[in-house]
């Protein structure tokens, strides 16, 4: 079995890791920087490479897709998952793992907890909302991963808007809430890793963990990190992160994360690849039976 890895051109320990790892369970690893690909669309077909390698080639693919190449990243995905190769990500969770505008409504509308979040243009469509906001609150751009602005009161919002309205994107303000505790929770599968304050190992009670296996199926991944703040009663989603740094999960449960992440992988590509000779199977039975 053959597994790509699809990653930054400048890798990361964590991309350093998978690959080392990689090699204890496939029999042919091979790591893509996403600006080395491209895609070949002639006589009705489309067809990734990487130099003159056909990438559909490969039993199973693990998409490290950065901010930068989410766009191309999404398309790429998207012509794996239509090839029939397995990868742990669906492209719909690339979409929404780099959007700050789209994952809280998406989520909100399946039902997902998150603080109350505001959207608007431009400051003069926020304004009738600006009073009844519950300061201080974050303010943030949903293509700007870096950037992200506490403001204190309705004064410092409106000074910060007109600021930022120069880059032309929709902004975004959520609520902060009192008294809770920011969590990061690395999921594999039905493994479930969670640090509080990013230094510690939280362990999430049944509820908790029900509504983070709920954001896993909302997204279309089975590897994800999660950003969450725990309150009184649940917890609340913050954000979503698709290509997850393993390092400090790894150093607080003493485990190598990526490689519980590719046994995990090995496991499902395996799954997929029966399940991709039964559904051939019968279709070849149905197609040979008379009508």
């Amino acid at each position: 079995m053959k597994l790509c890895i699809l990653g930054p051109k400048e890798r990361t320990s964590t991309e350093i890791k998978l690959l080392e790892n990689a090699k204890k369970y496939f029999d042919a690893v091979l790591y893509v920087p996403m600006s080395h690909m491209r895609i070949e669309s002639k006589n009705g077909e489309s067809i990734p490479y990487y130099k003159d390698t056909n990438l559909l080639g490969f039993d199973a693919i693990l998409p490290r897709i950065t901010r930068k190449y989410r766009d191309s990243g999404y398309v790429l995905v998207k012509l794996f998952e239509d090839k029939s190769r397995y990868t742990p990500i669906e492209y719909k969770s690339i979409v929404f793992g780099y959007n700050e505008f789209l994952t809280p409504i998406y989520l909100s509308e399946r039902g997902i907890p998150m603080p109350p979040t505001y959207f608007a243009l431009s400051r003069v469509a926020l304004e009738r909302v600006l009073p009844t906001i519950k300061y201080p609150a974050l303010l943030k751009l949903p293509y700007e991963k870096k950037g992200q602005v506490i403001i204190d009161s309705e004064n410092s919002a409106k000074g910060i808007i007109d600021t930022i309205q120069q880059f032309v994107q929709p902004i975004i303000i959520q609520e902060m809430i009192d008294n809770s505790v920011g969590l990061s929770i690395l999921v594999i599968g039905d493994s479930i890793y969670a640090l509080k304050n990013k230094d510690t190992r939280y362990k999430l009670n049944e509820k908790s963990r029900g509504i983070i296996m709920d954001v896993m199926n909302a997204l279309g991944t089975s590897i994800c990190q999660i950003n969450a703040i725990k309150t009184a009663s649940s917890i609340m989603i913050h954000s979503v992160n698709v290509c997850p740094n393993i390092d400090g999960f790894s150093d607080k449960y003493d485990t190598d994360m990526s490689d519980v992440m590719l046994k995990y992988i090995k496991s499902r590509a395996e799954m997929h690849a029966e399940k991709n000779v039964v559904t051939k199977f019968l279709k070849w039975i149905d197609l040979g039976m008379p009508k």
